[in-house]
Order: C-alpha cells, then structure tokens, then sequence
C-alpha cells in the first residue's frame, strides 16, 4: 500500500505534508523489518 502511495507521489508531482512522508517512512521501515523476519524465521526451519 505504501509502494502505490509513493509511485503516486512521483507520478503527480506532488509535495505531500510531513506528517505524511514521515508516515510513508515508517510504512517502508515496517515493511523492510517484516521481510527481514519472515527470511529469518525461514532460515531457522528446518
């Protein structure tokens, strides 16, 4: 959801709020931190 959101930040142009960028910041954080420990909790299966 926070790709589409900033694909459609570059698209238009447009220079959205603080409070917003810092939203999509945490958006792309929490994603990346999810990746991460989904690929840990696969390699620790076995």
């Amino acid at each position: 959801m926070v790709a589409f959101f900033s694909v459609g930040v570059v698209v238009l142009r447009s220079e959205p709020d603080i409070a917003w960028t810092a939203a999509i910041m945490a958006g792309w954080v929490l994603g990346v931190a999810m990746q991460i420990v989904a690929g840990t909790i696969a390699r620790t299966r076995v």
